[in-house]
């Protein structure tokens, strides 16, 4: 047992060697030509902003077997589970990441050489904006993410025009199929915001992602629920909240709106889809937004 573990460490030590001594040293700012992306998230920026020739690989599907976005783009590129082994010897210059890969893996890359781009987890609009233009940069296609950053900038203004005033917006609760909730700091909250609704949770001072409080919940309805349907991968009972006979009752009573859980993927950039979806869903019912002949750009 003692051997095979002194071989292991001496596999990377060697692997670590060679990857320093081959790895490309990029010039500052200098486009990378392999980039190894360590989890389905970096996946998406780096499907999205880089050239295929570019990719050396993906990381492997999330559950399911396909990426909830770019499966096209996807295709028949190579996936790599993201060890610091099969990374360094894949060599890549550029190694993209938001939770990919085993503590410590980011300093082991650099230490062989090997660039690492962290992406930067999402609460809001402003971060999965920085992070696409960050990517751009790291990627070497920083016009692509600003023309990405301005379509999606277009039609937050278009939305955010239709929402009430403030104080008039209808309430809502965002649901996840476990009976999770959203509360302030949350990507979801900016989900809501944007749309046009008031997030209870968000209202009631709670932050971050609890479970839903049912008592609470029979004492208060909110005007509509927003709830995340998450489409592949997931066990037949995954909505195990709708089992409870008094969530069924609330959700028979109160307007739904479903999210396709793949605009929510990740926090990023693409989840001006899922306020999209909710404000269509919110235009079918009276009162919810401003007529759109009558709508003004506001200020957030």
């Amino acid at each position: 047992m003692h051997g095979g573990w002194h071989g292991v460490i001496a596999l990377m030590a060697a692997a670590v060697a060679l990857a320093g001594a081959c790895a490309p040293v990029r010039a500052g700012g200098a486009t990378p030509e392999r980039v190894a992306s360590l989890d389905p998230c970096a996946d998406h920026y780096v499907l999205a902003l880089a050239d295929r020739e570019q990719i050396a690989a993906l990381a492997p599907p999330p559950p399911g077997g396909r990426l909830p976005r770019f499966a096209q783009r996807a295709e028949s590129l190579p996936r790599l589970r993201p060890t610091a082994e099969k990374l360094l010897m894949r060599g890549p210059d550029l190694a993209v990441r938001l939770w990919g890969g085993q503590p410590g893996i980011g300093g082991t890359l650099r230490r062989a050489g090997i660039e690492v781009f962290k992406l930067r987890y999402a609460t809001g609009f402003e971060t999965a904006r920085e992070n696409l233009r960050r990517a751009g940069k790291a990627l070497g296609h920083p016009a692509e993410a600003e023309r990405m950053i301005a379509r999606m900038d277009r039609r937050l203004a278009t939305m955010r025009a239709r929402r009430l005033p403030a104080g008039e917006r209808p309430s809502a609760i965002y649901v996840t199929p476990s009976g999770k909730t959203a509360g302030a700091r949350t990507f979801a909250d900016s989900v809501l915001t944007a749309a046009g609704l008031a997030n209870m949770g968000a209202a009631d001072g709670r932050t971050g992602w609890y479970p839903l409080d049912l008592e609470r919940l029979a004492l208060r309805r909110p005007d509509v629920i927003v709830a995340g349907q998450f489409e592949a991968g997931l066990r037949p009972d995954f909505w195990a909240i709708t089992r409870h006979s008094f969530m069924r009752r609330v959700f028979a009573e109160v307007p739904v709106i479903r999210v396709r859980g793949r605009t929510m993927f990740c926090q990023a950039w693409y989840a001006v889809d899922a306020v999209a979806q909710i404000q269509a869903r919110m235009a079918e019912l009276p009162g919810m937004l401003r007529p759109p002949q009558t709508a003004k750009t506001p200020a957030d």
